[in-house]
């Protein structure tokens, strides 16, 4: 996977992710191998314009880290994605939120998203989809990383 992001502007994961809160550099996306914290705030992508981290827990670090993003949504921000999704809790699959945030997400000329209308895009989503089921808190998990 390494070798495919600098290739790419936009990464979608849909994925098993482990937060490591004792070595948050640890943590992981959970693919054939573990892409971890550290192995992607290592790469330099000036290429990369969105990610979005279909998996549990993206955006959660140490407790005494709470103040610093180091987490992989903060590591694919790092490696240069200007716009990440990510998730603060473990979820359950989150497929109303990811049809929900591509059907807001506008389309430019020949069809290529609008990555800089990503979180109002996720707004929507979230918000469509606690009206379809207030009662789970899947869909109050993601954050929007990016300006």
């Amino acid at each position: 996977m390494l070798e495919h992001l600098p290739q790419h502007d936009a990464a979608h994961f849909a994925c098993h992710a482990v937060a490591d809160a004792s070595r948050p550099a640890e943590g992981h996306l959970m693919l054939t191998d573990r892409l971890a914290v550290h192995d992607i705030s290592r790469l330099h992508l000036p290429r990369a314009r969105f990610a979005y981290l279909s998996a549990c827990s993206t955006t959660v670090s140490s407790p005494s880290l709470a103040d610093e993003a180091v987490h992989l949504s903060g590591a694919f921000h790092l490696a240069g994605f200007t716009h990440v999704v990510g998730t603060l809790w473990p979820i359950r699959d989150d497929t109303l939120m990811t049809e929900g945030f591509y059907t807001a997400l506008p389309q430019g000329t020949h069809g290529t998203p609008e990555f800089h209308a990503c979180a109002r895009a996720l707004h929507t989503a979230v918000i469509e989809a606690r009206e379809c089921s207030p009662w789970l808190s899947d869909h109050w998990a993601h954050v929007h990383i990016g300006p």
